[in-house]
């Protein structure tokens, strides 16, 4: 479910049994221990976070998330999602860079996660949605609360009530990724990135990380998103 590649000090998290990549109950307690493995190792300077397989993630595996709420009076929420947020809570406080390597499919939960890294690099062909509502659902892991600091506060409401598809290029100018790029260059893009950020790393310089490492990347964008524009 979760494998881990370490080299020159970049470790690459991968996650999911494909094509799916589901994530269930199962995987967010495994991915809540890496991280916390990973926040403790001083020879980690960055890590990259990818799916197995040719798609990011379907999201939450849905009977598993329904069944959550079984034992549960109407109305309550289970414990559950509140853990899921403070293990996606985690990843944004890591004091090293975390890149997510968006392709193919990012839905519901698993786009939350992305939101929660420090830098989103989409392939190009990628989808991108939170369909929560289409299951009588809200995005459970935090994801409310943060996409309104990545674009503007009506989008964020569209994006979540309406639950409508994203493009690579879309999601560039709304602010839900920091760079599009061709599928063949995303993984070593974000290797790339990962080495050229320092010891002493600043999310407020993602502009000027990006622009370094892309700027000489054929057919590569970048947008770095504002606070509530």
């Amino acid at each position: 479910m979760l494998s881990i590649e370490t080299h020159e000090q970049i470790t690459v998290l991968t996650f999911g049994i494909p094509p799916a990549n589901r994530m269930t109950r199962e995987f967010f307690e495994a991915f809540s221990r890496e991280i916390d493995t990973i926040r403790t190792d001083p020879d980690i300077r960055a890590l990259i976070i990818r799916g197995s397989g040719r798609h990011f993630s379907q999201g939450a595996d849905i009977a598993d998330l329904l069944s959550a709420f079984a034992p549960y009076p109407e109305g309550e929420i289970p414990p559950f999602f509140e853990e899921n947020r403070k293990t996606f809570e985690k990843i944004s406080h890591l004091k090293i860079p975390v890149i997510a390597a968006l392709q193919g499919v990012c839905l519901g939960s698993a786009l939350e996660l992305a939101m929660f890294c420090h830098f989103r690099i989409c392939a190009r062909g990628a989808l991108m949605s939170l369909p929560e509502a289409s299951f009588n659902l809200m995005p459970g892991c935090g994801g409310t609360q943060v996409l309104q600091k990545l674009t503007r506060r009506n989008t964020a409401l569209e994006l979540m009530l309406g639950g409508r598809n994203v493009s690579p290029e879309d999601a560039l100018q709304l602010g839900l990724v920091d760079a599009v790029c061709e599928k063949n260059d995303l993984i070593r893009i974000c290797r790339n990135l990962a080495s050229q950020i320092n010891l002493n790393f600043d999310v407020c310089k993602k502009a000027y990380y990006l622009e370094k490492v892309l700027e000489k990347i054929p057919g590569a964008e970048i947008r770095i998103p504002g606070y509530n524009q």
